[in-house]
């Protein structure tokens, strides 16, 4: 069905396939839509053991519809430095303020 093929190509991958390029990804800690948990487990699980450079940020009282203003000078400043060559960055190694680890 359609609605299945819509879904499908929003998928941001499978554990261990490459996004293919450099990544910032973000979530608002008041996200009820996309709950920060989930993004945690998507950064921390699928993501990160593919090698990928991804940066992840949580921005504290920011939920789902707030975040693109809150997040919009470090998206530009993000996109500006890839845009000037300069390497990306991730964080991979260490866990976001606002992520939880597993007990």
């Amino acid at each position: 069905p359609r609605w299945l093929e819509a879904i499908e190509a929003q998928n941001l991958g499978q554990a261990g396939a490459s996004l293919g390029a450099p990544t910032f990804l973000i979530n608002g800690a008041t996200d009820t839509v996309v709950p920060p948990e989930v993004t945690c487990s998507y950064f921390e699980n699928t993501v990160c053991p593919t090698g990928d450079r991804v940066e992840f940020k949580i921005y504290p009282d920011t939920g789902h519809l707030d975040l693109p203003v809150t997040a919009n000078a470090d998206i530009l400043q993000w996109m500006q430095d890839r845009l000037e060559g300069q390497e990306a960055p991730t964080n991979c190694r260490s866990l976001p303020v606002g992520c939880r680890t597993a007990p």
